[in-house]
């Protein structure tokens, strides 16, 4: 399919008035032949809707009095079998639209691994945490990685593929850092990255979690390596190896060896 062309037209969940809801969330399966949408009603009935795009057609939509306005979110499985749509609507099978496991008021899901078992909660200005839940159950997965106060924006929250790494946008008057985070160790790893010299608006790891890129409101860019044999490169790049002398005086207790 060609990129930025014109595929279909599709309407929002409809009431029985023929009268649009108020958008709220939209998501592609992993094929990009379908997609799913969720929204508010005029009535405030919250709506869910699945399209064939190859259609297009409208091949299921489901409507319930949930009570919420915002915080949507969709996020399909790898497989395509399956998506959250968080809060409440929960986990359902695709495209039949059966429930597989209700929602709540408390799963606010923001992203997923790669593998599609973790959906994470993104810090923001009134969660100054990070939450895992299982994507299956639903449940929370582990205690909260508590983080500090953030930029305001879930953009400048990411997580890597394998939802190992965190990273986090912070202003410390008047700079900005970034902080990455351990999620299994639930721990800071090493001090702040340094380099953004305006507000963060973005952060977002490498697809092969080798990176982590920002951008600032400026549009600058800077990539932060975060993969073990990527940072040891560039260390060598910049240091070249440890002579003999060199270790000697700086790691006495650990026996020599070849270090680039």
């Amino acid at each position: 399919m060609k990129r930025g062309a014109k595929i279909a037209v599709v309407t929002s969940p409809l009431d029985p008035g023929q009268v649009s809801g108020a958008l709220q969330e939209f998501a592609f399966s992993p094929d990009e032949r379908s997609l799913a949408i969720e929204t508010v009603m005029p009535n405030g009935d919250n709506a869910l809707a699945f399209w064939d795009l190859t259609g297009p057609r409208r091949i299921f939509q489901t409507r319930a009095r949930l009570g919420y306005d915002g915080g949507a979110k969709i996020l399909f499985a790898p497989d395509g079998k399956s998506l959250v749509a968080a809060p409440f609507f929960g986990r359902v099978a695709f495209p039949s639209g059966r429930v597989l496991t209700r929602g709540s008021a408390a799963l606010q899901a923001d992203a997923q691994t790669d593998d599609g078992t973790t959906l994470i909660s993104q810090p923001s200005l009134y969660r100054p945490y990070i939450r895992r839940w299982d994507a299956r159950t639903l449940k929370q997965s582990g205690d909260d990685l508590r983080i500090g106060k953030v930029i305001p924006s879930n953009e400048t929250a990411s997580v890597s593929p394998d939802g190992r790494l965190f990273a986090t946008a912070h202003q410390v008057s008047p700079n900005y850092q970034i902080k990455l985070w351990d999620g299994r160790a639930r721990a800071q790893l090493g001090v702040p990255l340094t380099g953004p010299v305006d507000e963060v608006v973005a952060t977002t790891f490498t697809p092969d979690g080798s990176a982590l890129v920002s951008v600032d409101k400026m549009g600058r860019f800077h990539t932060y390596a975060t993969a073990p044999a990527r940072l040891i490169r560039k260390l060598c790049g910049k240091s070249g190896q440890l002579t003999r002398d060199e270790w000697e005086t700086h790691i006495p207790d650990v026996p020599y060896r070849e270090t680039c």
